[in-house]
């Protein structure tokens, strides 16, 4: 699995920074497949903390997390337990 490429830019006229953040899930099974989030900050969201920099810091972590949960492999379900009703799993 490839890192995460993160990348800030501001944009327009009013301060807004747009963090964002891509993966690569290209492989044999998914190519050219890329993952990406973005996240506008605006001023007034960082004028009314007392460390910007921590408010980044959370930020950018809550923007890790969600990645990793994208990114995360998915569990194989079995069909036997699909059409297996709840009650007859509790039987020997």
């Amino acid at each position: 699995m490839s890192q995460i490429r993160w990348s800030a830019q501001e944009i327009g006229i009013h301060g807004v920074v747009m963090i964002a953040a891509d993966l690569d899930m290209s492989g044999p099974e998914a190519p050219e497949a890329l993952l990406g989030y973005r996240r506008a900050v605006h001023p007034f969201e960082l004028d009314e903390v007392e460390d910007p920099r921590q408010r980044f810091a959370s930020i950018i972590k809550e923007m890790t997390e969600v990645m990793g949960r994208a990114s995360a492999q998915p569990l194989p379900a079995s069909r036997v337990r699909a059409f297996t009703h709840p009650c007859q799993e509790l039987q020997p």
